[in-house]
């Protein structure tokens, strides 16, 4: 990991070299308003996707997905994967992030091509070797759905 936290778009076309070590995971969904997260302290590590579910999506995923992030001093390096179909899409990102209570404020160092961000509005539970992302686009001008990632840390 470099100390610009992954700010320089590789030949490859890549934001960073983490390496995806997680399983694969089909998404659930459900109706209703995304939790928000209870905050926590959110320590250096390697984390993997366990689970992820989207709110008011019109369908549901059937791909499954997996994702590694590595997260060391405020930088989280990120690569997803779904799989499913005749096609596999990877997804590799880098941001900046800090914590105010119980939101994340992400400030993206590298977004590849045809990436997406989120809308400001996120908040975190981080309790042991978990780590509960809650993500709340409604409303907002981003095309993300709204969602809760679990990871796990390795």
């Amino acid at each position: 990991m470099s100390d610009t936290c992954g700010a320089e778009i590789t030949d490859g076309g890549s934001c960073n070299d983490v390496r995806d070590v997680g399983v694969p995971v089909m998404p659930t969904c459900l109706t209703g308003d995304v939790p928000a997260g209870s905050g926590g302290t959110i320590e250096d590590g390697t984390y993997v996707l366990v689970a992820q579910t989207y709110y008011n999506v019109p369908r549901c995923p059937t791909s499954q997905v997996t994702a590694t992030v590595l997260i060391s001093g405020g930088c989280f390096q990120l690569v997803g994967h779904s799989v499913g179909g005749n096609h596999e899409r990877e997804l590799r990102g880098s941001m900046r992030v800090t914590t105010k209570g119980t939101r994340v404020v992400e400030d993206a160092t590298c977004v590849p091509p045809g990436g997406r961000s989120d809308a400001p509005r996120k908040t975190f539970t981080a309790v042991g070797s978990k780590l509960m992302m809650f993500t709340a686009n409604a409303g907002t001008d981003s095309s993300n759905p709204d969602r809760v990632e679990v990871l796990e840390r390795r």
